[in-house]
């Protein structure tokens, strides 16, 4: 036990916590997570070899079992706390994602769940879940499964080499070598590509484990004391630097993530009991900082619930009281965790010590976080479908007062918030798919991509866009098939195909776009038949590209086709907004109890560069704010349903009743 390296994870922990807490205050205190993760290498790594030493070998269960041990019996508390909060706590809209992180969490994979999530342009926006933290724990465990595999790899191929030219210990400091060397590659060139899903992914944070392992292995040569102390300042004062520099812009991990790396390596490198009085180990050796160190596991599994249901409670960003409170209420529970259950079952004697009965119960724990979670999961699904049976009849009958038709048939109360089924509407945005018998749905690097084809004996349209055309797919499709159009579909979840490529960015997803784009636009010129070109999009980029998108929208009108634009929708009340996370339609309703016309809003919105290279181009315009902003005021719940699924798609139900609106709007240009 190193006092030093027990004080550098309170340092880890504290950073992380404070980020969490005000990331404005500390936005490069994520790093902390990288500090870990060095501290593990370093110590697991250590372990293994100390037994390969002893043994000539790694026992395998028994490894397994000593970390079920001392990680699970805390991180499974945590969890089952965290479902009583989700069910209890939360808003009933947060149960399908927390609950299904929950899950991840529970088989260590959540990592993998928020990568995949982090592309996913409809699921990019959700909020934080009660878990979201076990990220890094989910890291942490796949890498204490294939650590001591490599361990026993190189083990292997060192038997079949030794002839006295090559040692046990010294391939397994190649082995990991090589970990680095290719992890860090990979790192920096998955992050140029896709930042938010390299964030998360395994193999892009090995080789910071490697790292930490790597010091096990020390050069013949040691730095005198006062070099130490000197090399270990310098370390202190780079992870202050970065955590203070560094930010949510910070293409991380990649290059950037080197700084910590090497600054941990180095402070666990000069430690020791022989250092310089005056270097910073002595600091991290004192007996508050050796506390946090040893409870640091436990603060970073409770620290982030807290701050969930806190902000949950307090309906916004936390106070400097309430965030004194969650810390304090954090470390009273990790010191109860470690007193009561972490140590305890760690030290347990009789079948507990004995590796087969650990890993079954280990097994069990699983099975049961899972099955607490798979359960409420399924219920709501059903509950989605049977809420999309009741409102099928209610969709087709386009003279009654469900969904636009309430506006377009002069409903009374068009507003009224009763009847809205919050619950359902987000389960079935969430889980929505295009019309099997006209589309298929592809995943491209983490981005759905639609193509639908109606056949039909009239005109030929093709509608084209990003998710902000996918989301009206559903009444397209009611409209072609009404008035006999042959309808072709091609959209990709955040690519517009009128974005100029020098605005949107030159790397990774940006490139897939402009690429994308490129070839749609080609495959309409291609394209004799098509009639008409209509175009829907979310206009996000913050440089105009009206010179771009009108120019090709004016190619597309010069070949000869009718071109149009469908205004994006408007969206929730803080969608537009800056600094507050944007609240979902069905949020507006659970947080609005009773109340009619939740999140109503002044339509505020001006025309944005879409509209004016449609105007430019010559092309036809058509203004959604007209339906759902009347009078210019714009509503979350018209004809008793929730038009959103999030912040700023349109939920399926209300979708379809857009169509005969779209069909008076289009024909012009269809015909």
């Amino acid at each position: 036990m190193r006092a030093d390296i027990q004080g550098l994870r309170a340092v880890a922990v504290a950073l992380v916590v404070l980020f969490h807490l005000s990331a404005r205050t500390l936005p490069g205190g994520y790093v902390g997570v990288d500090v870990f993760f060095v501290i593990s290498g370093y110590l697991i790594t250590g372990h293994l070899l100390r037994e390969v030493n002893r043994t000539g070998t790694v026992r395998l269960a028994r490894f397994w079992a000593r970390r079920a041990r001392r990680l699970l019996p805390a991180s499974f508390t945590v969890l089952a706390v965290s479902w009583l909060v989700v069910w209890l706590v939360l808003p009933v809209t947060a149960r399908h994602q927390n609950f299904t992180e929950i899950g991840f969490a529970a088989g260590y994979a959540l990592n993998w769940r928020l990568a995949a999530m982090s592309v996913d342009y409809l699921g990019a926006e959700n909020a934080p879940s009660v878990v979201q933290h076990f990220w890094s724990l989910s890291v942490e465990e796949q890498f204490y499964l294939v650590w001591p595999l490599l361990v026993l790899l190189a083990i292997a191929v060192s038997v079949r080499l030794r002839r006295g030219r090559v040692t046990r210990r010294g391939l397994i400091a190649t082995t990991l070598g090589v970990v680095f060397l290719a992890s860090l590659a990979h790192s920096i060139i998955a992050t140029s590509i896709s930042q938010p899903e390299a964030y998360f992914a395994t193999t892009t944070r090995a080789w910071e484990f490697a790292a930490g392992g790597l010091l096990c292995f020390p050069p013949a040569s040691r730095l005198s004391p006062l070099w130490r102390a000197a090399l270990s300042w310098a370390a202190v004062a780079v992870l202050i630097a970065v955590a203070v520099t560094y930010s949510g812009k910070t293409d991380f991990p990649g290059s950037a993530a080197l700084l910590p790396v090497v600054a941990s390596a180095a402070l666990i490198r000069a430690g020791g009991d022989d250092g310089c009085r005056w270097a910073p180990q002595r600091m991290l050796g004192s007996r508050p900082l050796r506390f946090l160190g040893d409870t640091s596991y436990a603060i970073y599994l409770w620290h982030w619930p807290a701050i969930i249901v806190a902000t949950s409670l307090s309906g916004g960003p936390l106070t400097v009281p309430a965030a004194v409170i969650v810390v304090v209420v954090t470390i009273v529970l990790a010191a109860l965790t470690k007193r009561y259950i972490e140590d305890p079952v760690r030290r347990a004697p009789g079948i507990l010590s004995r590796p087969a009965p650990t890993l079954v119960l280990t097994a069990a724990g699983v099975a049961i976080l899972l099955a607490l979670t798979v359960v409420p999961l399924r219920a709501a699904h059903a509950h989605a479908e049977a809420y999309e049976h009741r409102v099928a009849t209610q969709i087709a009958d386009t003279d009654g007062c469900f969904g636009a038709y309430a506006l377009m048939n002069g409903c009374a109360h068009p507003f009224s918030a009763q009847g809205t089924d919050p619950l359902a509407t987000q389960v079935g945005y969430l889980s929505r798919m295009p019309d099997p018998k006209h589309c298929t749905a592809e995943d491209v690097a983490g981005r759905q991509e639609v193509r639908c084809h109606v056949e039909g004996d009239g005109p030929r349209v093709a509608f084209i866009g990003d998710s902000h055309a996918e989301h009206l797919v559903e009444p397209m499709l009611l409209v072609a098939e009404r008035d006999g159009w042959d309808l072709v579909v091609r959209t990709r979840g955040g690519c517009s195909a009128l974005e100029d490529p020098d605005d949107i960015g030159g790397a990774g997803h940006s490139r897939r776009c402009e690429a994308w784009g490129r070839e749609v636009h080609e495959e309409l010129l291609a394209d004799d038949r098509i009639d008409a070109v209509v175009f829907s999009l979310r206009p996000t980029t913050k440089k105009p590209s009206t010179a771009f998108a009108s120019d090709r929208m004016a190619h597309l009108i010069a070949s000869g086709r009718r071109v149009g634009l469908i205004r994006d929708v408007p969206g929730t009340e803080d969608e537009k907004g800056v600094g507050a996370p944007a609240r979902t339609g069905p949020e507006c309703v659970t947080g609005s109890p009773g109340r009619d016309d939740p999140c109503v809003r002044v339509d505020a919105a001006g025309r944005d560069w879409a509209w004016d290279a449609a105007v430019q181009a010559g092309a036809t315009v058509i203004d959604t704010h007209e339906l759902l902003c009347p009078g210019g005021v714009c509503h979350v719940v018209i004809g008793g349903t929730i038009v959103y699924g999030d912040s700023n798609h349109l939920a399926v139900p209300f979708a379809k009743t857009l169509a005969p609106w779209l069909a008076t709007r289009l024909r012009p240009l269809a015909e």
